[in-house]
């Protein structure tokens, strides 16, 4: 696949849906992480989990999940090169 992207994570408490890290191959990333594999060494210990502390804009702390990966966005003179 090796389409770069970000994963996305929701917040339990407050429904907030997060765009982060930024890895090189989203399948790849989401694949491994829902089965509970670590993500390649080569993306040099990309910082990405299953779950993590989310801040709420309250002032809560809840628990985000990944819950997808999005792939970037194709500039669009990149699509116009032929």
């Amino acid at each position: 696949m090796d389409k770069g992207g970000v994963l996305l994570y929701k917040c339990r408490l407050c429904g907030c849906v997060e765009r982060n890290p930024h890895v090189p191959d989203v399948f790849t990333a989401v694949g491994h992480l829902a089965v509970g594999l670590k993500l390649p060494e080569k993306w040099f210990g990309a910082p990405a989990c299953v779950r993590h502390p989310h801040f709420c804009s309250d002032g809560r702390i809840g628990v985000a999940d990944l819950i997808g990966g999005e792939h970037d966005k194709v500039e669009s003179r990149e699509r116009n090169d032929g």
